[in-house]
């Protein structure tokens, strides 16, 4: 899920989509890439967890490159990259998860002959609540009023009392 949020977010930043159009990738490049475009990768997911109970907040790092025949373009790839994403929170989980924070943690670059292209990454470290958002409704008979004063102090008027 986390993946999916920030697939998303990358896919739809403008200043990423003017650079790189939608050429997102997770995981790895395409065999014959166009360029530039952009690839994240998971490297981690660790779960939170307490004493006696785990908790549904995560914490993921990734690595986002940048890839590109030239420099300067790499660069300002990268550059569009970290604005999507740094301390990025989407409390309305609009990506299907709650993401709670996220950092850039280090940038790191370099050349690759095989692909002839340069590579511009950033590891992300990012928190998020991984528990779905539950959809539901339920009807209750109403078996009483309640009438609460302003301290939030509830008092009960059974109906069905006799």
């Amino acid at each position: 899920m986390a993946n999916d949020a920030l697939f998303q977010r990358l896919k739809t930043w403008a200043q990423v989509t003017t650079l790189a159009s939608t050429r997102v990738y997770p995981v790895r490049l395409p065999q014959t890439p166009r360029m530039p475009c952009v690839v994240f990768t998971q490297v981690s997911d660790v779960p939170e967890s307490g004493m006696l109970k785990d908790h549904p907040e995560r914490q993921a790092r990734y690595q986002v490159t940048a890839w590109a025949r030239k420099y300067q373009d790499a660069w300002d790839l990268r550059l569009a990259c970290t604005n999507a994403v740094q301390r990025w929170m989407d409390t309305e989980r609009t990506s299907g998860v709650t993401v709670l924070d996220s950092y850039i943690e280090n940038e790191f670059e370099d050349w690759d002959d095989e692909v002839d292209a340069y590579e511009l990454s950033f590891d992300l470290m990012m928190w998020y609540d991984a528990v779905p958002l539950l959809k539901w409704t339920a009807e209750f008979p109403v078996v009483a009023d309640a009438t609460f004063s302003r301290a939030s102090v509830a008092t009960y008027n059974d109906r069905n009392a006799a």
